[in-house]
This record gives structure tokens, sequence and C-alpha cells, in this order.
């Protein structure tokens, strides 16, 4: 009879755990139940944080930067923020003279927005005001050296950049993004850009 008694409890015990332990879709059928309401305002857990990684090297040229980005997911369909970028760029300057370089350090501020368009692809544009600080060569023949004359001077000028982009999962809130990119203005002022495709690659917190 104790043994009996034993076996009952034990499937009542495990019966009940069960119970406690199935998880319901909702509750909303449930008489009386009141809806959450949803948050307004500002929301911590919708904040976007991340840098934009571009680099490329070969026939002498070289190309590398960072743009750390801050941002705000406002809903479902985008995201949006403002950067601040530092690109290294290097060229030769002309085919004739493959010796020499002219050489940028480029400052940029931008506003940015990326927007889902199907699963892990996205739309992207970033609006970037390049500072460039240019040591280089100018047009015309140094006679002391037989080469361009030597030129430092400061450029600045828009960029317009826009296309898409790949979102790569890395668990968690953390993913990876790759994005082609092109500048529709196309200012000679901003040879990095121009008439080229730009590729960059991102690491992003909760985007």
């Amino acid at each position: 009879m104790k043994k009996l008694f034993v076996l009952v409890f034990l499937a009542l015990f495990i019966q009940s755990s069960s119970f406690g332990q199935a998880v319901y879709p909702s509750t909303s059928g449930i008489k009386g139940y009141k809806k959450k309401p949803a948050k307004k305002g500002y929301d911590p857990s919708k904040l976007v944080i991340g840098s934009g990684i571009n680099f490329g090297l070969g026939g002498g040229f070289a190309n590398f930067g960072i743009s750390p980005k801050i941002g705000y997911k406002f809903n479902k369909y985008i995201a949006a923020g403002v950067g601040l970028g530092y690109q290294y760029y290097k060229a030769p300057y002309s085919d004739y003279f493959t010796n020499i370089y002219n050489r940028e350090h480029i400052v940029y501020p931008s506003l940015w927005a990326k927007a889902p368009v199907w699963g892990p692809w996205y739309l992207a544009t970033d609006l970037e005001y390049n500072v460039i600080f240019l040591n280089g060569y100018s047009d015309g023949i140094d006679p002391s050296t037989n080469l361009p004359w030597k030129l430092n001077t400061t450029l600045t000028g828009p960029a317009l950049l826009v296309g898409g982009g790949y979102k790569y999962e890395m668990g968690g809130k953390f993913s990876s993004t790759a994005e082609l990119l092109y500048d529709v203005i196309q200012n000679e002022n901003l040879p990095q850009y121009y008439q080229q495709l730009v590729f960059r690659i991102g690491f992003f917190v909760n985007f």
C-alpha cells in the first residue's frame, strides 16, 4: 500500500511539473487580460552601434579606413544615424610617373540609413562630407627635380553613396555586413570614390 501511494504521488508531481513548465503563446484571449502597451519614446534596446571598415590594395593603390557609427532602429523598416570616419588613400600620380604617389588623409562626418528589403538583404546610403588633406603632385614640371610640382593642400566635398548590402547574423545581437555602394555625386575632388564602386564591411550591435 505504501509503495502504491509513493507511485501515485510521484506521478502527480511529474504531471504538475510538466503543467507548470508549459509555454502558452498568448493570454490575450483570457477575460480581463490587458495587453501591455507599446513602449513610447526613446528605447535603449533600439540603439545601433557599430563600425564600417573598407580596404583595398593592388596596382600601386592603397585604400583603407574605419568609420564608427551610432544610430537608432526607428521601426522594422529603417535604421539611421550618424558616423565619423577616417580613410587613407594612395594612388600613382599617373601612368607615366609610376614612382610617385598622391596620398590623402580623409576625415568625413556622415549620415547613414539602412532599410531591409528581403531576408538578410537591405538598401544602404551614406551622405558624407569629406575633408581631404592631400600630399601629392600638381600639373607641370619642377625643373629642379624634373618631376611634377609638389602639392600640399586641403580639399573638401560631399559624397552620396547609395547601394545595397547583406547582413550575416553572428549570434545574439551581433551581426556583420557587406555593402557595395556608388557615389552618385561624382565629385572629382574625391578620387577615392570617383567612377568607382565602393566595397565596405561592417560590424554592428543590434542592427
